[in-house]
Order: structure tokens, then C-alpha cells, then sequence
């Protein structure tokens, strides 16, 4: 007899009509499910290539004030506390001479292995910049006026003020280039050296107000200063690091931005790419940018600062403000690319300061931080931008990265109303979760994967990431993410006491 309670097996159905169905769905379960066991049954995917090793290891009873890396790691360098209470500098663990103070304006490697550079006032409160252990006098220099080349950094140059004549006069602005001091004049831009490190240019300014591009120690020509109520301040109302601004390009050409008889000018060796009545200075951007006279602020305008050149083709960005109102809501900003527009999208601000416009190593594709409502208040409306394609709303974005190919935009951005919290989006589709503060991401030279950094508290504590997952935690971020191979990332960080080199194989 059959118990009248039994239970019918699921998916189960008369075989006449619809009941058909049913089987088929049921032998499509019994199918999936084999499936599913065979899957289960095989290995996991291998996890990714981890190579991990100690570069140095931080003494327990040293107080290190800071501590950074070469970019591939392979140096290292701290600010420690002296017996005397002054301090030293330790190089890849050789102490240097004492002094009184330490790395407090500049304590930075140049690119590559690099050169070490960091300021130091001794007991007699004499200052100096210290080049790989040797003093120079270079007083009041900064990281703002250091400059090396994109290729490896072999030769450098710094402006400051000469030692001996520290505001004892109205021309005491020099440059040191690979050690030798040139100068001194009224004032000087950041320097730029060559990819090929085969020239140093700077801008000067002269006693008379006037301006020369001075290259590898020789004027080579002056430019127009005052002429026009937009141009630059006279002298000593300004830094002229403010108003200037020089880029060398991949062919060798040096592109200028610099006073011209009509206002203010991006030259191209001695080619004219585009003129305005007016500038903004390099650090007044966003909704408080003014340019140096009232009457300029409905002026077409270039902002100082934000060139940006390609790694391989002669080619340069910059932000460029069109004429307009000046405390509308009018969309006034853009892209120029050699002096026409890169995007067609217009932006009621540039991006915050410290936030580059990204260009390919062709120099054809751009990304950029697009502003169109209040930045970053309650009504903020910004989005990143590749070329014409915009993606958002956010609150905020920052640090824009364009694949090599240009087809991909990586960024971190926030969305509602708790701006402290930052995730890593790409192409509009966020990769990580969110963190109170992240890094600007980096595309693999393949442009298959992003990698990236974030902190999970103030105490500097933070994970490294690629794409969606994390792959490690640090107590500090010294370098990275570096790629010493298309199918490789790496970082250098702090784990407790130890400087850590992890590198990380990409599939």
C-alpha cells in the first residue's frame, strides 16, 4: 500500500501537457547539479603570485620623525633624533652629519635609484640643502622647486635664496644645478630638466620687472613683464613660480607658459600655441580662483600650474577659462589641448589643486575632474571625465587615471552625503568598498587592472588593493603601486618596524 502522506519529489508533474515541461525542467536540475558537485570537486584557482621581503628593519629604541623610499625601494632614508637633541639623517642605514633641524621643508628621492634631498639648519643656524650627505648653500628651499627628469633623474636643479644674502638685498634668488650655483637675480620659476638630461631651463626675473628663460646656465630670450593690467604683479608682490611655468616635451621642445604682448601665452620653443588676456595663479584654483586685477575676472584666462605633457608625443593639457561672468553660474572652464579643446564638456570649475589632468602617453585621450555645481557643498554635482564621456554625479572625485589605450578611466569619488568616505571606481562601476580616505588609483600597463591603496584609520594603518579585492595591510604607504613588469605590482610599505617590498603577480 502506499502511504497516502508521501511527498511528490519537486519539479515533479504529470508527462501529459504541461507536465512535459516539468521534466524537462527537473532533468535541467539534475544536470545544473551534477554540474554544480564537479566544479566543487576541483581545486580552487591558485592564489596570486606573492613575493615578499624585508628591505630594512627600524632599530626599537630610535624615534624616527620620517621615513621614506627610493620609488623602487632599494633606498631608504629617515630623520632621527640625535643624543644632542638635534637630529641626522640615516641613508640606507649610514647615519649623516648632525644638525639642528632636518627634512622639515624638503626630504624627498629623486626619480629611480635617485639623489636624496633634504634641508638642514646647523648650530650656527646656518641653512643648506644636503645633496646625498653634501651641504650647498641653498637657503629656504622647498620640494615645490626641485626638478629632475621623467627618464631617471640623473642630473637635478633647485632654486632658493643664496645663504650669504638672505634678505640682505633685492637679487639674492639662485639655482643650484647638479651642485654648481648659478644666480643670483630677483626671483626664479621651478626649474625643468630634459628627458634626456641634456638641459636645465628656468625662468628669471631681472631688476627691471623683466623676465628671460634662462637654459643651461645662458638667457635665451625675454619675455614682456607688466604690459598688460592682467599680467604678473610687479616685483617683490609675488613668486614667480606662481605666474610661470615650464614643461619639457618627449621631442625635446620646451613649453613655456609666460607673459606675451597681449597678455599671457603658452609657447612651444618659440611656437605661439595660445594666447589669453589674463592667468590664474598656480595656487588660488577652484570657486576662490581670481586673476591679479578685478577687471581681469571676465577675461579669458589659463591657469598656472595645470600643464600636463605626454610621455611619448610633443603634446600638452592645460585648463583654460573661457570670458564670462565671473560670480555666475556659467560653465567656464576646459581642457585645451595645444591650444584647442580636448573635451567638448565644460566645467564650472578646474579641478582642485594637486588634481592633474591625466593624458595618454600619445597624448589623444584626457581625464579630468568636471565640476558643474557648488564643489564639493551640498549641491555638488561633479563627475570624471574621459574625453567626452562623463561619469557621475558625485560629490567629490579625485585622482582621474586613464588606461594606456585610453578606452578606461579609473578614480576615487564619494556620493552622498558623507563626503569621507571614498571608493575606487572604474568606468562609472565601483571596485572597492568604502574607506575614509584612498589614493589615486593606477592602471596596469595592460590596462586590465587597477591598483590601488586606501587607509582604514588616521593612525595610518591601510590595505593595498587590485581591482576589487585587497591583497595586503601596512602601517604606512612608502611607494607604489610601482609595475616592473606588465604582469607585476608592487609597493613598498611599513609593517611595524620593518620597510616591506611586496610584490604581486596579475592574471
Amino acid at each position: 500500500m502506499s502511504n497516502p502522506r508521501r511527498r511528490r519529489p519537486w519539479g515533479w508533474r504529470s508527462t501529459t501537457g504541461a507536465g512535459r515541461t516539468g521534466v524537462l525542467l527537473a532533468i535541467l536540475g539534475v544536470l545544473l547539479a551534477m554540474l554544480t558537485v564537479r566544479l566543487a570537486c576541483q581545486p580552487a584557482p591558485e592564489p596570486l603570485e606573492r613575493a615578499k621581503r624585508t628591505l630594512a628593519r627600524l632599530a626599537p629604541d630610535v624615534k624616527v620623525r620620517r621615513l621614506i623610499t627610493s620609488e623602487d625601494g632599494s633606498r631608504q632614508a629617515s630623520v632621527q633624533d640625535s643624543p644632542d637633541g638635534g637630529c641626522h639623517v640615516v641613508d640606507s642605514g649610514t647615519p649623516q652629519a648632525d644638525y639642528r633641524e632636518c627634512g622639515r621643508r624638503v626630504f624627498a628621492f629623486s626619480r629611480g635609484p635617485g639623489h636624496l634631498f633634504y634641508d638642514a639648519v646647523d648650530a650656527a643656524n646656518r641653512s643648506w640643502l644636503v645633496v646625498d650627505g653634501v651641504p650647498l648653500a641653498l637657503a629656504q628651499p622647498r620640494e615645490d622647486r626641485l626638478a629632475w627628469s621623467r627618464s631617471g633623474g640623473r642630473r637635478w636643479a633647485a632654486t632658493g635664496r643664496a645663504a650669504d644674502r638672505t634678505g640682505g638685498g633685492d637679487a639674492d634668488a639662485v639655482v643650484a644645478v647638479d651642485g654648481a650655483v648659478l644666480g643670483p637675480w630677483v626671483d626664479t620659476s621651478q626649474p625643468a630638466v630634459s628627458d634626456d638630461d641634456a638641459r636645465v631651463a628656468l625662468v628669471v626675473q631681472h631688476p627691471d620687472a623683466s623676465l628671460g628663460l634662462v637654459v643651461d646656465g645662458a638667457e635665451r630670450r625675454r619675455y614682456p613683464s607688466g604690459a598688460t593690467p592682467c599680467g604678473m604683479p610687479p616685483p617683490p608682490a609675488t613668486e614667480l613660480g606662481r605666474h610661470v611655468q615650464l614643461r619639457y616635451l618627449s621631442d625635446g621642445r620646451l613649453l613655456q607658459v609666460a607673459p606675451d604682448p597681449q597678455g599671457w601665452a603658452v609657447y612651444r620653443d618659440d611656437e605661439l600655441l595660445a594666447t589669453y588676456p589674463g592667468h590664474v595663479p598656480v595656487d588660488v584654483p577652484g570657486p576662490e580662483s581670481r586673476a591679479p586685477a578685478p577687471e581681469c575676472e571676465r577675461q579669458p584666462a589659463l591657469l598656472v600650474g595645470s600643464v600636463r605633457v605626454a610621455e611619448q608625443a610633443p603634446v600638452a593639457v592645460w585648463w583654460e577659462r573661457l570670458g564670462g561672468e565671473p560670480d555666475g553660474i556659467d560653465l567656464r572652464w576646459r581642457v585645451s589641448r595645444d591650444g584647442a579643446a580636448a573635451s567638448p564638456l565644460l566645467c564650472r570649475w578646474p579641478a582642485p589643486a594637486g588634481d592633474e589632468i591625466a593624458i595618454t602617453p600619445d597624448g589623444r585621450h584626457v581625464g579630468f575632474t568636471c565640476a558643474v555645481g557648488g564643489a564639493g557643498g551640498p549641491t555638488a554635482e561633479v563627475y570624471a571625465v574621459l574625453d567626452g564621456r562623463r561619469f557621475g554625479p558625485y560629490r567629490q572625485v579625485w585622482g582621474v587615471a586613464i588606461s594606456p589605450d585610453g578606452g578606461h578611466l579609473a578614480y576615487t569619488a564619494t556620493t552622498g552625503g558623507d563626503a569621507s568616505q571614498w571608493r575606487v571606481y572604474r568606468d562609472g562601476v565601483p571596485l572597492s568598498r568604502s574607506y575614509p580616505s584612498i589614493w589615486p588609483p593606477r592602471f596596469s600597463p595592460d590596462g586590465r587592472h587597477v591598483a590601488w591603496e586606501a587607509l582604514i584609520n588616521r593612525a595610518g594603518r591601510g590595505v593595498a588593493g587590485v581591482d576589487g579585492g585587497t591583497v595586503a595591510l601596512f602601517d604606512g604607504i612608502l611607494s607604489g603601486p610601482l609595475f616592473p613588469a606588465p604582469d607585476r605590482v608592487a609597493w613598498v610599505m611599513l609593517r611595524g618596524r620593518r620597510v616591506v617590498r611586496l610584490d604581486l603577480g596579475l592574471r
